[in-house]
Order: C-alpha cells, then structure tokens, then sequence
C-alpha cells in the first residue's frame, strides 16, 4: 500500500496525455465543451474518469446558466400569488450545479492546491 495521500495517489492514476483530446459530448456548450478538451488532451483518462468528467462539465454548464437567467431577470422575483419577493429559482440550481462541479473536480484529483503541486514539480 502507498505512503500517499489519496489526492495524490489520483493524479498520479491521471497520466499526462501526449494526444489530442477525446471528442467532447454532444449535449455540451461551448464553454463546457473547451473546458473537457482542456482536460482530455492534457491527461489520459480511464472511461469511469470521461464519465465523471462529463458529469462535471455539465454541471459547470448547468451553474453557467443558472447565472445567466438569475443576472437577466434579477435575484428576487415577486410572487404573482401572494405579492412577495422570492429567490429566484436560479440561485438554488446555480449553487447545487457549483457544488456538483466542484466534488467532480476533486473526485478527479484536479483540486487547485493539487493542480499547482503538479505544476510545481513539472517545472523542477
């Protein structure tokens, strides 16, 4: 068994890739489709890490939107029914949407201070 912590023990499962990246999903925008070829052609991955990381990008994408709708139409809305302001529904779905991306990221092993370890000890 490894001394590793288990970030680590990730990105090292993570291979860096020496190919272009994988065909990105078709449901995905253009922001989330640039973000997967991002990651696909900098490491390899295993099929269960593509799923995860389509999971992952559609959150991002998910929470993208969520945004949008909420700086269109305002973070309160009022209520047709009862006259009072509500949370607009978006910032439930953005926040959620975030969240999923943000366990999809460290599930991979792509956390910040992991990613910037990583830089660091390619460099040297």
């Amino acid at each position: 068994m490894s001394d590793l912590p288990i970030r680590e023990n990730r990105l090292l499962m993570l291979r860096r890739a020496g190919r272009r990246s994988s065909p990105a999903p078709r449901h995905l925008g253009p922001k989330a489709r640039a973000f997967w070829r991002e990651i696909t052609s900098a490491w390899n991955l295993e099929e269960h890490h593509r799923r995860l990381l389509e999971l992952t990008c559609g959150a991002l994408q998910r929470a993208d939107e969520a945004r949008e709708a909420v700086e269109r139409d305002g973070a309160y809305q009022l209520s047709k029914r009862d006259g009072t302001f509500r949370v607009h529904p978006g910032v439930a779905v953005e926040r959620e949407a975030s969240r999923t991306a943000m366990r999809g990221l460290r599930e991979l092993g792509f956390d910040m201070a992991d990613v910037a370890a990583e830089k660091v000890r390619r460099a040297s």
